[in-house]
């Protein structure tokens, strides 16, 4: 099994090497910012989806559902999506 290299990351960790310690650790918080962005991005993406989806299935179908079996139905997709990706 090969390993790709990622080139972005590749440039990354060559440009760490020439920075100074103060430089790494600005790097290193923007880096855990943008990680935690996409974090909370995607909770509440699916807390609006699981909003719109609760709202077919119970209001217009009549479907007796609860919004939480609804959100923990996304969330365990999500985790088996991300689970298949690696």
């Amino acid at each position: 099994m090969t390993h790709q290299i990622d080139p972005e990351k590749f440039i990354q960790e060559l440009n760490k090497i020439k920075m100074t310690p103060e430089e790494k650790k600005i790097a290193a918080a923007e880096e855990l910012g943008g990680i935690l962005g996409k974090l909370i991005g995607s909770v509440v993406a699916s807390a609006i989806i699981a909003g719109i989806i609760y709202a077919i299935l119970a209001l217009m179908i009549g479907l007796s559902v609860t919004y939480l079996q609804v959100f923990g139905a996304i969330i365990l997709l999500d985790f088996i999506k991300a689970f298949i990706k690696k």
